[in-house]
C-alpha cells in the first residue's frame, strides 16, 4: 500500500488518484491517513465512537474558523483522519454508521 504525503490517502499504485503525485512511499503504521469527510455533527458522533475504541485520530475543518462563523457549524465540513495502523478498525467503524455495509466485530 502507497502513501501520499500531499493529501493523506492510501493509494493501490505508485501514484495519487486524488493529486496525481508520483512516486508515492509505503505506507507506515503512523502515518495519519485520510478517513472520511462529513457535516461536523456526524464527524462529533464518529469522534466519540473512535474515543470509545480508543482510536487515535486528527479531525480537521475544511472551512476554517472565519467561514464556519458565517456559514453556521451546521454545514461546517470536517475531516478525519487515522494512523494507518487503526485504518481497518476505523473504516469498519465508518462503515457501520454510515454506510452500513460492515459489522463491528
Amino acid at each position: 500500500m502507497y502513501y501520499c504525503e500531499k493529501c493523506h490517502m492510501l493509494c493501490d499504485e505508485n501514484h495519487c488518484f486524488n493529486c496525481h503525485k508520483k512516486d508515492l512511499r509505503e505506507v507506515k503504521d503512523d502515518d495519519y491517513c485520510f478517513l472520511i469527510e462529513k457535516e461536523m455533527m456526524w464527524c462529533e458522533m464518529l469522534k466519540e465512537v473512535l474515543d470509545n475504541y480508543d482510536i487515535p485520530y486528527i479531525c480537521e475543518s475544511t472551512n476554517g474558523a472565519a467561514m464556519g462563523l458565517n456559514l453556521g457549524v451546521a454545514i461546517e465540513i470536517h475531516r478525519l483522519f487515522t494512523p494507518y495502523a487503526y485504518y481497518q478498525r476505523s473504516m469498519q467503524i465508518v462503515n457501520h454508521m454510515f454506510n452500513d455495509k460492515e459489522n463491528i466485530e
